[in-house]
């Protein structure tokens, strides 16, 4: 074998080297973007459930029933109440669709989400919340759901849900 030959054989083999380098990279690079996307949908999972963790408090609770069912006759505290509520719920919201959007979540998982959203928003406390609050999410954000609460027929909250009847709330 002369050295051409030897030279030829060493080139094919570093070549073989960096095409398996580069599949090895692609998978790692592929396993790191996996496991980030599923730590985020964690740590979105959690926020949430942080976020709904108010409905344990069942004097709270009760005032986010009471604010949702009557703004106009909810007192201050209820209304306070709820507009924090509604302020974490519009942020966490405001992250999902950004999430949506940017291809880090999926779409059925994004509109389950914002259906449920819309449903609190169309009850009278969540309308008034709204109109008066809208401006703290994105443009785009705040637009799709304004749309969305305008042309699409979604049942309120406190309708859907049987036991947000405000006459069992009087705690």
């Amino acid at each position: 074998m002369n050295w051409d030959a030897l030279g030829a054989v060493g080139e094919i083999v570093g070549a073989g080297a960096v095409v398996l380098t580069l599949v090895y990279l692609a998978l790692q690079v592929r396993m790191s973007a996996k496991q980030q996307s599923i730590e985020s949908y964690r740590n979105v999972n959690e926020e949430f459930n942080r976020i709904v963790s108010i409905w344990y408090d069942l004097e709270k609770a009760g005032m986010i029933i009471r604010a949702w069912s009557n703004w106009s006759e909810a007192t201050a505290q209820e209304k306070n109440v709820l507009a924090i509520y509604f302020i974490q719920l519009s942020n966490h919201m405001q992250t999902l669709y950004s999430m949506w959007k940017n291809d880090a979540l999926g779409e059925l998982d994004y509109l389950k989400q914002e259906e449920n959203f819309l449903g609190q928003l169309a009850t009278d406390g969540g309308t008034q919340w709204w109109a008066t609050f809208s401006n703290i999410a994105g443009p785009e954000f705040s637009s799709r759901i304004s749309q969305k609460l305008q042309t699409q027929d979604t049942v309120p909250f406190s309708t859907a849900i049987p036991w947000t009847n405000v006459e069992d709330w009087k705690i």
